[in-house]
Parts: C-alpha cells; sequence; structure tokens
C-alpha cells in the first residue's frame, strides 16, 4: 500500500465519522388509549376528549393526529391543545376535514419538531349526537410522529376505538363486549358486585335515559369515588359509568378475596372548560 493511498483511507474514514446517521426513531405502542365521556348521549352538545398515550423509546415527538367520528355526529368545535414541546417554531393547530377532527404542528414541519412530547396528551372537541344509526360505531383514529415526516410504520400508529350510545329513543343502550382490555384501567381499580340493583348514570348526577339498571349480583370494575362520594366510576362493557355508592359492595370471590373498594376520587370534567377555539 502506498503512503498515498493509506493517507486516502485515512482521510475517508475521518469523513465518515463526521456523517450524522439518524437513530431508528418510533411511536410503536403509542394509541388513543381512552375516550370520555363514554358511553356518548343522544342528542345532546357536549366537549369530547380523545386521550392519546404517545410511547417512544427514543423521544419521537407527536406532528399529527387524527380521530373520524361518525356521521351521525355533528362536530361544533375542535380546542386547541398546546404544544408542549421546546422548540422556539412549534405552535400547534387544529381542524376537520369532512368527519376527521385533527390536531397538527402548526408551523413549517420539520424534522425533529413534532409539537408534542411523548406522554399523555388531551385533545379535546365539542359535538353533538344527532342519530343513534349504526351504533355501536368504531372510531377510527392516526398518530403521526415526527421522524422524516413519514407516516408509515413504526413513524404512524392507527387504530379503532369502539364507542357506544345511550338515550336513543325507544332502545336500551348497545355495550360492545369483550373490550375491557383496550381501556386504561388505574393499578388501583378493584372488582366489586352489586349488592342492590343499580340505575346507571353516564355521569354524576345524570340518569342514563333511558334509564338502565344493572341488576344485583353482577360484577364490575370499580375505579373510584366522585368529589361528592356519592358515585362510584365502574367499567361496564366498554364504558366508563357511574353507580350510586350504596349499590357497590366488596367482591368476595377466588381473585379480589374481599379487598376494599378504591375511595380515590375520579375527576369529572367539566363541560366548557377549554382554552382556545377551532
Amino acid at each position: 500500500m502506498t503512503r498515498k493511498v493509506a493517507i486516502s483511507i485515512i482521510l475517508i474514514g475521518l469523513l465518515v465519522g463526521f456523517i450524522v446517521v439518524p437513530a431508528q426513531a418510533d411511536i410503536a405502542g403509542s394509541a388513543l388509549s381512552a375516550v370520555s365521556p363514554a358511553p356518548v348521549v343522544y342528542g345532546t352538545t357536549f366537549d369530547i376528549t380523545f386521550t392519546v398515550n404517545l410511547l417512544s423509546s427514543d423521544y419521537e415527538f407527536l406532528d399529527f393526529v387524527d380521530v373520524t367520528v361518525p356521521s351521525q355526529w355533528t362536530i361544533n368545535t375542535v380546542y386547541n391543545t398546546p404544544a408542549s414541546s421546546n422548540f422556539s417554531c412549534v405552535t400547534s393547530t387544529q381542524g376537520t376535514v369532512g368527519q376527521t377532527i385533527f390536531w397538527a404542528t402548526g408551523c413549517p414541519f420539520a424534522t425533529g419538531q413534532g409539537a408534542w412530547l411523548p406522554g399523555t396528551i388531551n385533545f379535546v372537541a365539542n359535538v353533538t349526537v344527532t342519530s343513534c344509526e349504526g351504533a355501536p360505531w368504531s372510531l377510527p383514529w392516526n398518530l403521526n410522529g415526527d421522524e422524516w415526516l413519514i407516516a408509515v410504520p413504526p413513524h404512524n400508529v392507527s387504530g379503532t376505538y369502539p364507542i357506544s350510545v345511550v338515550g336513543c329513543p325507544g332502545s336500551e343502550p348497545v355495550v360492545v363486549p369483550g373490550c375491557d382490555a383496550l381501556l386504561p384501567i388505574p393499578a388501583t381499580a378493584v372488582g366489586g358486585t352489586f349488592v342492590a340493583d343499580a340505575p346507571v348514570y353516564w355521569a354524576p348526577g345524570e340518569l342514563t335515559n333511558p334509564l338502565v339498571t344493572i341488576a344485583a349480583g353482577n360484577s364490575a370494575r370499580v375505579l373510584g369515588l366522585d368529589a361528592s362520594g356519592e358515585y362510584y366510576q365502574i367499567i361496564w362493557g366498554c364504558n366508563f359509568l357511574w353507580v350510586p355508592k350504596a349499590t357497590l359492595g366488596p367482591n368476595y370471590d377466588a381473585v379480589w378475596h374481599g379487598a376494599p373498594l378504591p375511595t380515590g376520587v375520579i375527576e369529572v370534567p367539566v363541560a366548557g372548560a377549554r382554552d382556545g377555539g377551532g
């Protein structure tokens, strides 16, 4: 090997050492993990919260999220979810395309400059459920990370979220079976048993219409109390619902062994208490 060739090899090695190779980033495992309220209520106008759990092994940010709601819903307002990243140019925007509600990085897209950091992020809109046709529904959703703006896995995840409706004229509310595993169940949740027939509330003090009753002897996962201490929040089917505290007691089966029901307070969102607009 000549001295000239050796020097050339060394220089090439040094240059390669300065080439920045982007690390693989991904948002695999991220999801639209909760929708509240659920079930939704026919004939009412309310704020609905879509909770995104953004996971990234190497801190890829979120650029874009969308949720498609049924044609039986009227979209009234899409609220702004402020950017949580610290890049100087990053803002957030929101809007609709047909029945698809979206939130996005508001400044010109740039690699590595998504609007939202990994963690739990709430996106809120105001809707009216005008018909029960087609219920229960599945809400398609998409999440796009910021890595090179490639909207494909592992920089994009998508799925559907099941949701039912109460208050439909002349019908009972429809519950989607077998999807409890998709819900974010806190570690403090405990199995409980109904000691009396329980009228069901979609929010504390707000009975379902028509009235739904869970018969004594049934079991449900109990999450906690409302601020008044009068209602337990439970999971029933795929829904977060409320029942009077006096109707539930411990479950003495082989799993729960009579464990005390949780006493932590579950925060109930206040309708209309949002910032921004769209």
